[in-house]
């Protein structure tokens, strides 16, 4: 048994503040206010699993995957500021491919006034390998960009009627309630046998 397990295998969190940014040297996209939300959320999550269980905290790997480029690198520079550079790894989909971690958070990255475009994270083989490289993993999307889009609108439906969707991630974050919400889910776990990709 992991200690991992006291949490559901899947959780989708929205923020109505994460705007996408484009980097003027590589041209690839980045959302530094989902990316900041994501490492609260790591930070919360080791701190949770050593509340429960500190030998085994110790051993869960901890991993990011982003669906473009340039927020590995905004995700980077803020763990390391976080003192956490050495303890997640941060990669793309293509990267990750192959890999697994315990704990993955995904970071889906748009979010605009364009609600019709999101490029390539349509792409649901993409998303797929995404959410199959974790036993917990934890989508970072903007419910209003992708609820209508295939395969996103299955996961964010499902987890919706499961009750494991937030949508007011940015309240956790600006109220510091990121652990209260991680405490709340963790006493739904046992309604959750399979992670939310088996649907698919």
């Amino acid at each position: 048994w992991m200690v991992t397990k006291c949490l559901p295998p899947t959780v989708v969190f929205s923020g109505e503040s994460w705007e996408e940014n484009k980097s003027m040297s590589t041209y690839s996209k980045y959302n530094l206010n989902e990316a900041e939300f994501g490492v609260a959320l790591i930070q919360e999550l080791m701190e949770f699993y050593i509340t429960k269980n500190p030998n085994q905290a110790r051993k869960i790997t901890y991993a990011i995957i982003c669906l473009y480029r340039e927020q590995v690198v905004v995700f980077r520079r803020l763990l390391r500021k976080a003192n956490l550079g050495n303890d997640v790894g941060v990669f793309t989909v293509d990267e990750m491919q192959g890999s697994e971690a315990h704990v993955v958070i995904v970071s889906a990255v748009r979010g605009s006034n364009d609600h019709e475009n999101i490029g390539f994270a349509e792409d649901i083989r993409r998303l797929n390998v995404a959410l199959s490289r974790g036993s917990c993993v934890y989508v970072l999307a903007r419910h209003d960009m992708f609820h209508n889009k295939e395969g996103w609108n299955s996961l964010m439906t499902k987890a919706v009627r499961l009750g494991i969707f937030c949508p007011y991630a940015d309240s956790l974050l600006r109220h510091n309630k990121i652990r209260q919400y991680i405490a709340d889910i963790s006493s739904m776990n046992d309604e959750f046998d399979t992670p939310l990709p088996s649907s698919f």
